[in-house]
């Protein structure tokens, strides 16, 4: 576990056998277990346009610091502050990737509703720690943290709090995320050549052309799937293909869930759930 316990922006859950919650779309689930490989797209296709931005509080923060300045030098100062940390979180967006998890003892109606596209859907729940073990060495692993974007700001001097923030009205996600940010050089704190060659070796393009980019590290499933939980509204057939899914890659038989949540997609856009879809 020390290697999810050591960076400052991501701060750890209070204890390491929390339960995390991965609720998804059949091709994804089944994706996962024929492949062997966890779907980590980065930032870009996550669907949050706040995703990795910097907060408008703090751009408003650094204007009035400008405003206040009594000096040309200062004001320059300041200006020179706020555009280089909006650049290079521009610039640091793309190489973020990410899997995103829900931390919950029990099921949630609202990610039912918000992550799944169909009652063809499951959920699959594990552990935090069981999650940081998966996961390559060089992923940085927390809870995310939720701001008001539009007033509020959030510690600068590491860019990686750009990715570990997120807009308050996501805090019904109680998000854990894992980060991978690879760098090809070697600057302090970033993975070391053999990481990062690691990291090409599982890095693809989703399909020819499509400018789509995952990383999917080859990952043991029988060390991170606890439970498997069927979709609230699935049918008798879907409960078949999914045993037999599970009973093939050894998996714990899927269990029933008793929620009754209205299907409805309010986060993924159509586009993106198409594009995973190819897997």
């Amino acid at each position: 576990m020390e290697k999810a316990l050591e960076h400052p922006s991501f701060p750890q859950p209070p204890s390491e056998s929390v339960s995390l919650w991965r609720y998804m779309d059949i091709n994804k689930f089944e994706w996962m277990l024929e492949n062997g490989r966890l779907f980590i797209p980065n930032a870009d296709r996550l669907g949050d346009p706040l995703e990795g931005r910097t907060p408008q509080g703090y751009i408003d923060w650094c204007n009035r610091n400008i405003e206040k300045a009594t000096t040309d030098e200062s004001k320059a100062i300041h200006a020179y502050n706020r555009d280089v940390i909006f650049k290079f979180a521009q610039a640091f967006r793309p190489r973020y990737y990410v899997t995103c998890w829900h931390m919950n003892e029990h099921e949630s109606d609202e990610m039912w509703k918000c992550y799944t596209n169909s009652n063809e859907a499951v959920a699959i729940k594990t552990t935090y720690k069981q999650l940081v073990d998966i996961l390559p060495d060089y992923t940085y692993t927390g809870i995310v943290r939720y701001i008001d974007y539009s007033t509020e700001k959030f510690p600068f001097g590491n860019l990686f709090e750009h990715i570990t923030h997120k807009d308050r009205c996501f805090s019904y996600e109680q998000e854990v995320r894992g980060v991978v940010s690879p760098m090809p050089e070697a600057p302090e704190n970033s993975p070391p050549a053999a990481d990062f060659m690691h990291f090409i070796e599982h890095h693809f393009e989703l399909s020819s052309d499509s400018g789509f980019y995952v990383f999917a590290p080859p990952i043991d499933c029988s060390l991170l799937v606890n439970a498997v939980v069927l979709h609230p509204d699935c049918n008798e057939a879907f409960q078949d293909r999914i045993n037999k899914l599970c009973s093939k890659h050894s998996r714990p038989n899927p269990e029933r869930s008793h929620q009754k949540p209205r299907v409805r997609s309010c986060f993924l856009p159509n586009s993106l759930a198409r594009a995973h879809s190819s897997d």
